[in-house]
């Protein structure tokens, strides 16, 4: 069995988000989702998750978390099976810093 590549049509896609991702990223590592899409195909499984905002200014880990989901539904679009299943917390109480804590675990099935 050998593993699926990133196609070029989703290289590229998953370039403009890691580049629109930077000004959230505190990292600044240009490349934070691609490398998650590559631990995705190579351990068959990722978590993300992000923290909806109560407030008025957007949360850089909802801002990822949003453009992880643009990565995935594109990927299912062309052809990869990516099972997205909701973490459910048991404290469904504000984080700290405001806002809901949501979080998705992501695996990748095999071609059938």
């Amino acid at each position: 069995m050998s593993q699926p590549t990133i196609v070029p049509a989703l290289e590229k896609f998953i370039a403009t988000r890691d580049k629109r991702n930077t000004k959230y990223d505190c990292l600044r590592s240009g490349d934070r989702l691609a490398g998650t899409f590559k631990e995705l195909i190579e351990k068959g499984s990722v978590t993300m998750g992000g923290r909806t905002t109560c407030g008025s200014y957007l949360d850089p880990t909802w801002a990822t978390f949003c453009m992880w989901n643009e990565i995935i539904a594109k990927a299912q679009r062309l052809g990869y099976r990516i099972e997205v299943t909701s973490v459910k917390h048991g404290n469904k109480s504000p984080t700290t810093s405001g806002g809901f804590w949501n979080e998705n675990v992501y695996t990748m099935q095999e071609a059938t």
